[in-house]
């Protein structure tokens, strides 16, 4: 069996609706609210989103 990866198409969302989802959800919840100054900075408010979305975030919506 000869399988190989093959990338989905630039800018095209629909090949990758998974990934879309999980960047759009880090936007519209964390970074729409957050003014970075850098990226060690943002490197800390995507750590802290990561932990609250991981263990205090409720499951229902």
């Amino acid at each position: 069996m000869d399988i190989r990866d093959r990338p989905p198409s630039p800018r095209s969302p629909w090949q990758s609706a998974y990934a879309e989802w999980l960047i759009g959800e880090i936007r519209r919840e964390c970074l729409d609210h957050v003014v970075v100054f850098g990226e060690r900075h943002l490197r800390h408010v995507l750590l802290s989103y990561m932990n609250y979305y991981n263990e205090t975030r409720s499951t229902y919506r």
